[in-house]
């Protein structure tokens, strides 16, 4: 009889067989699985995978920007990184990461306080996540004033923003609130600063602080009053410092200017002392003012009833008053102030052949029918003879004028009222049918030969002069009269 077999037994001793074989040949694997906590905060190496059995790994945490590593979870804890692991099973390790945070310290220099207000928060941390924009407000206390910030912050500017990129230390500085106090003096004189109730040393005062101002005028001057950021005439003063001011304390002078000024036109002239009055040696100026619709013309002096040296057209004259007096032999100044009526200090000059002769002679220097009444006011001697010109129009500013010669031209007419320096006058080959010289003093030499002349006016001393000559020469065609009155 067959024996039967059991084939179930026989398949489980050689499943038993394979598995010893296996067991024998292959180590044992466990599964290490890392984690990132926040997701996409930093990186853990070496990352998930199959680790033979009682092999050690170091794990380690890399942090992403404006992250740090804070601790282990899972099958591993503590914050030691790296970290060296034993594989004895399958573990699960998770890598905890947090925002950095940096703190914000305000330090303050002086009286006041520093507000912060966070703009744009990332979390509500005592400290700043990185990326929070902070303002910082600077407010100073009473009696002190916000100057700067210093340390991680430079600059005035108040309230300012920060971002908050680092760990940072912000120093506000305040600084004592002070008052500056300017005086300014018109005239001769002086002011003393005294202090009455002091709240500091300083040389500005402190707020609160009471100042005594004493005008002190010097020898011949007189104190009027205060202007500015107070206006009085009591002296001395006390003012309160609440503010910067500016005080203005105005002297005047009590010796008389010897000058007398006899105005002639529109206008008034000022006098005032340099230095310290005295006629027997100081200075004085001189300020013409001309009033609306004039302009000033010239300043000149009487010395023996007659036109004196002293003739000016700047605007103000400063001069010494003692040489001024001594060239007039006297002790006290006569002048007159000649203000003319206008709009500009231009003379018209209507004839372009006229104003072309002073632009060739170099007093002006364009042909528009205007020169400088300043410029003309000085000249002495003039010669504009043989240019063709027609008229003489606007030779009545040549006030200096002392010779003037035209002869060779069309002139028809020429006015010589304004002119009464000149003692040389030649008009030859013109066409003047008419001619006044009373206006002149003596004058030697007249020659007003080949005009439509028959009577030509004379003053009283002309007239004499003209009979009894002496050195003079005046030169006239036949039949032509000097007479005092043409008309008759």
């Amino acid at each position: 009889m067959k024996k039967r077999i059991n084939f179930r037994i026989l398949s489980y001793t050689l499943l038993l067989t394979l598995l010893v074989l296996c067991t024998e040949d292959d180590p044992i694997e466990f599964r290490l699985t890392t984690n990132c906590v926040p997701e996409k905060t930093g990186t853990v190496s070496p990352e998930s995978g199959m680790f033979t059995e009682g092999s050690e790994i170091e794990l380690k945490a890399t942090a992403n920007p404006e992250y740090i590593f804070k601790h282990w979870e899972g099958d591993a804890v503590g914050d030691e990184n790296p970290l060296k692991i034993t594989m004895t099973k399958n573990k699960a390790i998770t890598a905890v990461f947090e925002k950095v945070n940096y703190s914000l310290t305000i330090e303050v220099i002086g009286q006041g306080t520093v507000n912060q207000e966070i703009v744009l928060a990332k979390s509500s941390s005592t400290d700043y996540e990185s990326g929070t924009i902070v303002k910082l407000i600077a407010v100073p206390e009473d009696e002190w004033e916000f100057v700067g910030w210093s340390g991680d912050l430079s600059g005035t500017e108040n309230p300012i923003q920060i971002e908050m990129d680092k760990a940072m230390t912000i120093t506000a500085k305040f600084e004592k609130v002070s008052y500056a106090l300017e005086i300014e003096i018109e005239g001769n004189g002086t002011v003393k600063e005294e202090i009455v109730q002091a709240k500091s040393s300083s040389t500005d005062y402190d707020p609160g602080t009471t100042v005594q101002l004493t005008a002190i005028p010097d020898a011949g001057w007189i104190f009027v009053g205060w202007s500015g950021d107070l206006t009085t005439t009591e002296n001395p003063i006390q003012l309160k410092m609440d503010q910067a001011m500016t005080i203005k304390a105005k002297f005047e002078i009590t010796v008389e200017i010897p000058i007398s000024i006899w105005v002639f036109g529109n206008g008034t002239v000022e006098k005032e002392w340099i230095e310290n009055p005295s006629p027997g040696d100081s200075d004085v100026r001189l300020t013409a003012h001309a009033k609306e619709g004039s302009y000033f013309v010239y300043l000149y002096g009487i010395m023996d009833n007659e036109m004196g040296d002293f003739l000016i057209t700047e605007n103000p004259i400063e001069f010494n008053l003692s040489e001024a007096l001594w060239a007039q032999y006297t002790d006290h100044l006569f002048l007159y102030a000649i203000f003319q009526e206008g709009l500009t200090n231009k003379t018209y000059i209507p004839d372009n052949d006229f104003e072309q002769a002073l632009i060739d002679l170099g007093y002006d220097d364009q042909l528009d029918n205007y020169v400088l009444t300043q410029v003309i006011s000085r000249i002495e001697e003039l010669d504009v003879s043989n240019r063709n010109i027609q008229s003489l129009n606007g030779i009545e500013d040549f006030i200096s004028l002392q010779r003037l010669r035209c002869n060779q031209n069309n002139i028809t007419n020429i006015n010589l009222s304004k002119n009464p320096h000149i003692s040389l006058l030649d008009v030859k080959d013109n066409e003047l049918d008419d001619l006044d010289l009373t206006s002149l003093g003596n004058i030697l030499l007249l020659d007003i030969r080949n005009n439509p002349l028959s009577c030509v006016k004379v003053n009283e001393t002309q007239l004499e002069q003209v009979e009894n000559p002496g050195l003079a020469i005046w030169l006239r065609d036949e039949g032509v009269e000097f007479s005092m009155d043409c008309d008759e």
